[in-house]
């Protein structure tokens, strides 16, 4: 019996097997990347992204609360995110910063989809390597006690 020929087919069968796995876990992430607790602002005149954890988030949610922002929550976008505008704005500069809000959440997203793209290879590259890697060198090995 060719005993490193069957461990090779078992070794292709586990490693297609955990690709399918890590493929399953990883779909949503790579789909639609979350960018969790973060917010989109009119800080000094730019658009920024802040995290609700933050000392400038109490300061929005306490101008919101006085009139002075709205706070809008942008539900067309997976996931969806909440973004602040300024009330004085006229319509057409509402729409264009609303426009620059989602652009903003976007590349964020999209940045985040390659982070989670690169972790996924890893973790679908690097167990099946280690595992052929260490088949071979208890094959390598064993082959040196038969001589």
């Amino acid at each position: 019996m060719n005993y490193r020929r069957s461990f090779l087919r078992i070794w292709i069968l586990l490693t297609t097997i955990w690709l399918f796995v890590v493929g399953f876990i990883f779909i949503d992430s790579i789909i639609s990347p979350t960018v969790p607790g973060r917010v989109v602002a009119v800080i000094d005149g730019e658009l920024s992204v802040i995290s609700i954890f933050s000392e400038e988030y109490s300061k929005l949610l306490d101008l919101a609360e006085a009139g002075e922002l709205r706070r809008i929550k942008h539900k067309g976008m997976i996931p969806e995110f909440s973004y602040f505008q300024r009330l004085s704005l006229s319509q057409e500069e509402l729409n264009r910063e609303a426009d620059e809000a989602i652009l903003l959440m976007r590349s964020i997203q999209n940045e985040n989809r390659w982070v989670n793209i690169r972790y996924a290879l890893v973790m679908w590259l690097i167990p099946p390597t280690l595992l052929l890697v260490m088949g071979l060198a208890i094959g390598w090995a064993v082959a040196g006690f038969r001589r």
